[in-house]
């Protein structure tokens, strides 16, 4: 089942929200973010003006790539990667929180691995960050600075992180 992309832009110029967060595991998923982030310069300019914060959209892939399923998984690739960066707070900043910004860098790193497609991102006329979770208990346990003799001057940092459930 497809939705068109003007019903999803209707959708946004019509909802009340200060944030608007479009997410998309498919096909050619792309396209839809390219869609969505040009408008006639009327749409532009009306949208300075609403009290909507900013529209951030994640992508599964390009306009020109197919979205891969995980054969061991019920999902895709990326909704495989959305949902593991949550869930093992692994796309958290050192403040406990999971923003926009650091799912969408988690997601893109865990994919590159994978070799199969690119994901995209879009923020328009965002403002700050958009946080999707905060964990007050994560906390950087240790920050451990060894000086490697063969590399000797150069140091190697090490972080350690641990959240409490």
């Amino acid at each position: 089942m497809s939705i068109p992309i003007e019903n999803i832009k209707g959708f946004i110029d019509d909802s009340y929200v200060n944030n608007v967060l479009i997410i998309l595991d498919c096909c050619y998923s792309g396209l839809a973010g390219d869609e969505l982030s040009r408008g006639s310069v009327d749409e532009q300019l009306t949208s300075l003006f609403k009290e909507t914060s900013g529209t951030y959209i994640l992508t599964s892939s390009t306009s020109i790539q197919q979205s891969w399923e995980s054969e061991s998984e019920n999902n895709g690739i990326f909704t495989k990667h959305l949902v593991e960066g949550i869930r093992s707070w692994g796309a958290a900043n050192n403040n406990g929180d999971i923003t926009m910004d650091g799912i969408y860098s988690y997601i893109q790193e865990q994919m590159k691995l994978d070799r199969k497609q690119i994901p995209m991102k879009w923020a328009l006329n965002v403002r700050g960050e958009v946080v999707l979770a905060h964990n007050s208990n994560f906390k950087v346990r240790s920050i451990v600075i060894e000086n490697n003799a063969r590399l000797s001057p150069r140091y190697t940092l090490k972080q350690t992180f641990t959240h409490m459930p």
